[in-house]
């Protein structure tokens, strides 16, 4: 990387500011005055893709890639030039069974002009070859992955943050990241975490779905539960891109303000006592809240007493999902 280069995203770094895209060709850029722009921002990108290479290479250990990889690259460029990069990565070497059709299809969606022009016999030029990353693909293609996730992410913060703060009645339901490190826990309930050693992180999760918690005003808070876990296993919305609710999920409940999480575990419900805290910190959120007091045996609701065969039968049947 020239100074120049460092330069200009060590600029970008500390301002916040991240200077847009240039997705014109060199000639459109001659034509229109405005070739200072076009090399500018091809700087930008090839910064950015030895950024890529090289945060690759210092978070692969040979067999898994660290999902801590993609927060540097994303903070120093913004998210819009790490796509582009990707993207037209992907595009030009879609020959490469080793990218997912999903992140192909991505690939298209986040650059159609770039996809639509390499279709033609004679293809306006918009990205400079050597910008491409030459990452092992698959790798790579595990590097998109994490990025496409972490942008999802910070997408959903506004409305995690009106789920987890505001005073209207809500709930959201919350699944384990496959790519992260609470995979060694998928589908477990805390009987085993315990054997194993591990607690439940709300790092290790993903916010799926979000609803409103309409015509509850009679139920309890374990049939609310049962009544999500329910509809999330019999009439999944339209809109719900999760897997059916199962053991190792989360359900996070907002009633009067009054927040509290819920682990599915294999029998009934186990509040989770640190859950929204943590997920508070994950959003930017670091004011001190009065956290609830935890029970004695903060395993088990004192509710679920009652409860406990009905819950038991439906988390045998969820352990298929």
């Amino acid at each position: 990387m020239t100074d120049k280069e460092m330069q200009d995203a060590e600029i970008t770094k500390s301002s916040g500011v991240y200077p847009p895209v240039y997705k014109e060709s060199f000639s459109y850029a001659q034509e229109h005055g405005e070739v200072d722009t076009f090399r500018s921002s091809n700087r930008l990108n090839d910064a950015c893709s030895t950024a890529i290479e090289e945060t690759i290479s210092s978070h692969f250990d040979g067999m898994r890639l660290n999902d801590k990889a993609v927060a540097p690259v994303m903070e120093r460029f913004g998210a819009e030039r790490v796509a582009f990069v990707l993207a037209a990565t992907v595009l030009y070497k879609s020959y490469d069974g080793r990218f997912s059709w999903d992140n192909k299809s991505w690939a298209v969606k986040t650059c159609p002009r770039m996809a639509a022009e390499m279709n033609k016999s004679n293809p306006v030029q918009l990205i400079q070859p050597h910008t491409l990353v030459t990452s092992h693909p698959a790798v790579l293609n595990g590097f998109i992955n994490l990025f496409r996730t972490e942008v999802k992410r910070r997408e959903q913060i506004p409305v995690e943050k009106m789920l987890l703060n505001d005073s209207t009645n809500s709930f959201g339901i919350y699944q384990i990241n496959r790519d992260g490190a609470g995979r060694e826990y998928l589908f477990e309930g805390t009987k085993l975490l315990k054997k194993m050693n591990h607690t439940v992180n709300g790092a290790d999760y993903d916010l799926i779905y979000v609803s409103n918690l309409s015509k509850t005003e009679t139920l309890s808070e374990v049939e609310k539960l049962d009544m999500i876990f329910e509809r999330f296993n019999l009439s999944l919305p339209k809109d719900f891109i999760g897997h059916s609710l199962s053991v190792s999920d989360v359900i996070l409940m907002n009633q009067d303000g009054k927040t509290k999480a819920w682990y599915v575990d294999s029998v009934g419900f186990t509040e989770l006592q640190d859950f929204v805290q943590e997920r508070r910190m994950m959003t930017g959120d670091t004011r001190n809240r009065e956290s609830p007091q935890k029970e004695e045996n903060p395993e088990r609701h004192p509710a679920q007493e009652k409860t406990d065969k009905k819950p038991e039968q439906k988390q045998k049947k969820q352990k298929t999902h």
